[in-house]
């Protein structure tokens, strides 16, 4: 299979029409429509479902669609990697993130690090859980920050300072706004949205104890910033780390801490078995001088 093939196939993908694909590649359209045919043959499947109004991707090309950004992404860094050089540090750096606070502990360290190779740039991709560890196990990013609780056996990784907080967000003019701290009796009877890690809702019903099976959950969501929304037009109150919460309006929203607290800790982690990029190399050696503890650093086995 041709990388050109891959890339021909993702235009004419995002244009949904071999005539538009084919001006924005510079070639004609019959040759483009040979080509993609190829790519089919090639691979035993229909990718695209032509109509009279135009042409969309098939179940099959949906996949691919999938599978080819990946592969050319892959490519570049590779690339990029290969071209890399000890005296001048260049490249890109991949760093995966969730919608966490310890993200500001990770800007810090990305700022001194370009202080000291002003050539390095970063790419941070933002996405679920199961989203950033898929792309850290498929060598798409260099690392990642990952929240506990969450299974560590693949990575090497450094524990950070960081700590995100789990408790409510709620309209200011909800009943439990009134309290400091949110009890499990209190979210009895309530409408609750809760995160969708299955690790999460594990630490969750150990908290709620005895009063989980009563526990009405309406929904799960998967990132922080949609929550807000969902509060805002009364789905529920949602359980969810306080991530986001200084950056939601306080006239509108506000966030008590469960008590007992519930806290989970952060650790940017990069994977144990595939080789990293030389800049990626380079600030992870910077990172384990900074946390020197050793404690706060579990290397690769």
């Amino acid at each position: 299979m041709e990388l050109r093939l891959l890339e021909y196939f993702l235009i004419t993908a995002r244009e949904q029409s071999m005539n538009r694909a084919a001006q924005v590649i510079h070639i004609s359209q019959p040759s483009l429509s040979r080509q993609i045919a190829q790519l089919e043959k090639e691979l035993g499947v229909t990718l695209f479902v032509r109509s009279s109004h135009g042409i969309c991707l098939s179940e099959e090309g949906i996949l691919l669609e999938r599978r080819a950004r990946q592969i050319l992404d892959l490519v570049d860094k590779t690339q990029e990697e290969l071209q890399d050089s000890e005296s001048q540090l260049e490249g890109t750096i991949g760093i995966g993130c969730g919608e966490l606070k310890a993200m500001k502990e990770v800007a810090r360290m990305m700022k001194d690090f370009q202080k000291a190779h002003p050539r390095v740039k970063f790419n941070v991709f933002t996405g679920s859980a199961d989203d950033v560890s898929e792309r850290l196990q498929r060598g798409l990013l260099d690392m990642a920050v990952l929240l506990k609780p969450v299974d560590l056996t693949k990575y090497a990784y450094i524990q950070l300072k960081s700590a995100e907080q789990c408790g409510v967000l709620m309209k200011t003019d909800d009943p439990l706004a009134r309290k400091t701290g949110i009890e499990a009796a209190d979210l009895l009877h309530r409408e609750l949205i809760v995160p969708s890690r299955p690790e999460v809702l594990n630490d969750l019903e150990h908290w709620f104890g005895r009063y989980y099976p009563q526990m009405q959950i309406r929904c799960t969501d998967n990132l922080a910033v949609n929550n807000a929304y969902l509060v805002q037009e009364g789905v529920g109150i949602c359980i969810m780390v306080n991530s986001i919460t200084e950056l939601l309006d306080p006239s509108l929203f506000v966030f008590r801490p469960l008590k007992p607290a519930l806290c989970q800790g952060c650790v940017l982690a990069w994977p144990k078995d595939l080789p990293l990029s030389l800049a990626g190399r380079k600030m992870i050696a910077q990172l384990k001088e900074q946390y020197s503890m050793q404690d706060q650093i579990e290397e690769a086995s």
